[in-house]
């Protein structure tokens, strides 16, 4: 037993400590407590300011009456934008989008589509016309209020996410009908907006 305890006092003694060496040796332990932390708590990457210019023009959609002032509107719709992005220039795209729009409470008529509310979403597929790059965008929309929001993609635009908020600034909206018992509306919108875009 005795030999025990003067073992374990010589082992203890051998330890050395360097008093002057804690305040560093504290300071690596936070540095590698906190690269363990930053994943987690919801840092996200620079985000640039960006601007988009952006015009489509769909020439089948197809409208479903709901009630006697309101109609589903489902689009597929083909078109150009530019984006702006501060730090980054300018990226130019081919784009196609499908998604429906509510239209209410405005008449029948597309044209009147100031006094009317408008509720629904897209979904598009924007190509950059350097590399082909793919990126992907939803939009929501809320009466007159519109919203781009991106989504990630393939190659430059892999990571890509941020939020524009969008205007029509002019819309063109007409009503064919033919042979076809649903109706076809044909409409040119031109939309600029503005806000923050991570790569």
């Amino acid at each position: 037993m005795t030999r025990m305890i003067r073992n374990r006092i010589e082992s203890s003694n051998t330890a050395t400590w360097n008093m002057a060496d804690m305040p560093a040796r504290r300071f690596r332990a936070a540095l590698t407590l906190l690269g363990l932390l930053l994943p987690t708590i919801g840092l996200s990457a620079d985000e640039f300011p960006t601007e988009m210019d952006f015009a489509v023009v769909s020439y089948d959609s197809k409208e479903v009456p709901i009630s006697d002032d309101a109609v589903i509107l489902t689009f597929a719709a083909e078109g150009a934008a530019k984006l702006s992005i501060e730090g980054y220039g300018d990226a130019y795209f081919h784009l196609v989008c499908v998604g429906s729009e509510t239209f209410s409470e405005g008449g029948p008529n597309y044209e009147n589509w100031k006094d009317g509310k408008w509720t629904g979403f897209s979904h598009c597929v924007l190509r950059d016309h350097d590399k082909g790059d793919e990126l992907r965008m939803k939009s929501s929309t809320d009466m007159q209020d519109y919203y781009f929001e991106f989504s990630g993609g393939t190659g430059r635009w892999k990571n890509a996410a941020g939020k524009l908020a969008m205007y029509i600034q002019h819309p063109y909206v007409k009503r064919r009908v033919d042979e076809n018992v649903a109706n076809r509306v044909y409409f040119v919108i031109y939309m600029d907006g503005k806000g923050k875009i991570s790569l």
